[in-house]
């Protein structure tokens, strides 16, 4: 069962990928760890060892080829899966300037490696 705070209205494309990930609701009360499966402009899909409800701000960072990205979002949906829950996550801020260029960075390394089809 999925619940939803928001309809899905993505915008970009979802780059299916496979780092892994730490992080902590931004007032610390629940710790995570993960992969970060899915990335666009505007969003992120992590598949996590706990839930976390909706509307959760969170904090998360993930080394990608040796790279730290620091990521600020919220949670607006989830749903169960095997071997933990899925979260769809509205990227709201980065750690730094250099953060959120190398999303962009990223992204774009993403977009050319791929047929540009969007990740499930």
């Amino acid at each position: 069962m999925m619940e939803q705070a928001d309809p899905d209205r993505r915008r970009s494309l979802r780059y299916a990928i496979r780092h892994q990930v730490e992080g902590a609701s931004q007032d610390r009360r629940i710790g995570f760890r993960g992969i970060l499966h899915n990335l666009s402009a505007s969003g992120c899909g992590l598949h996590l060892d706990r839930p976390l409800p909706l509307g959760t701000s969170i904090e998360f960072r993930c080394n990608i080829n040796g790279i730290g990205l620091a990521v600020r979002g919220r949670t607006v949906w989830t749903a169960a899966a095997l071997g933990g829950i899925l979260h769809g996550v509205v990227v709201s801020g980065y750690g730094s300037d250099q953060d959120a260029l190398f999303h962009r960075l990223y992204l774009n390394h993403l977009a050319r490696r791929s047929s540009a089809s969007p990740a499930a």
